[in-house]
């Protein structure tokens, strides 16, 4: 039987920190969750590559609505609406628009808009700023159907309707929308060193706690080898090496610690409750 591993206090302590886990899971829409950092967990939702200093929002989603109705994200068509790209008032077409829509793109069956709010206007300034402080968050999208079906042929009154094809008009900031999954993602992108990183960013953050992973493997095996001050015994780990997952969830039966794991996995370190 192996000699238990001995480590100072301090050591355990310095050691202990350095070692926060870091952990990122890409989702497969491109769209970066979250990165654990030490314990703070740092929401991102702002899609991969999407240009800067735009306000983000899922404006549609394939879920069911408020009116039992579903849009069908695959069918949409932008072809008039990217020629005017409105972010309207609560579907007012009586009043100008409260800013225009950049970034509008489908991911994983979900409508991805970027917003310019136009803060010289004042209606647009005192609305954006009920999203800013967290009073608002629903958005809506005004639309034009292309094809459609009745959901439900023996109900057609409450049964809704499936969009199939829609011609998108215009998206607007709303109290309540129909759809309650269109919603604002979170900061606007300019703010996200303050609040997330980019999918790309958080790619190279990892590839950086893996050297650094590396690195504290070999102090770790050095101060095995040479342990020094007032040295406490902490018992050899059973059951505890890590079970790594590779892009698809499944386990990797081969022994890769922490500085060995491929990229693209996720490294999940099994705790006994």
């Amino acid at each position: 039987m192996s000699e238990p591993r001995t480590f100072s206090p301090d050591e355990i302590i310095r050691k202990t920190l350095s070692l926060t886990y870091v952990g990122l899971k890409a989702a497969p829409d491109g769209v970066a969750k979250s990165v654990i950092l030490k314990g703070e967990t740092k929401a991102t939702g702002i899609p991969a590559g999407a240009p800067k200093g735009l306000h983000y929002f899922i404006a549609s989603t394939e879920a069911v609505d408020r009116s039992n109705d579903i849009i069908i994200q695959s069918g949409w068509d932008f072809s008039y609406f990217k020629k005017n790209p409105v972010w309207m008032n609560n579907h007012n077409y009586s009043k100008w628009p409260l800013g225009k829509i950049p970034y509008i793109k489908v991911i994983a069956k979900r409508l991805w808009i970027g917003v310019d709010w136009d803060m010289e206007d004042p209606e647009a300034a005192f609305i954006q700023g009920k999203y800013a402080r967290g009073y608002a968050a629903a958005c809506s999208v005004g639309f034009k159907a292309k094809k459609w079906a009745y959901r439900d042929d023996d109900n057609r009154w409450r049964g809704g309707i499936e969009f199939q094809e829609c011609m998108l008009t215009e998206v607007s900031p709303v109290p309540i929308g129909c759809n309650q999954e269109a919603l604002d993602a979170g900061p606007k992108s300019d703010d996200i060193d303050a609040k997330g990183s980019t999918h790309d960013d958080l790619l190279a953050l990892i590839e950086g706690m893996g050297e650094q992973i590396e690195q504290l493997a070999q102090e770790v095996k050095s101060l095995t080898a040479a342990p020094t001050g007032d040295a406490v015994s902490a018992p050899e780990p059973e059951g505890e090496e890590p079970t790594v997952e590779d892009d698809q969830g499944e386990p990797n039966t081969s022994k890769s610690t922490p500085a060995q794991a491929p990229r693209g996995t996720r490294l999940i370190f099994n705790r006994a409750n």
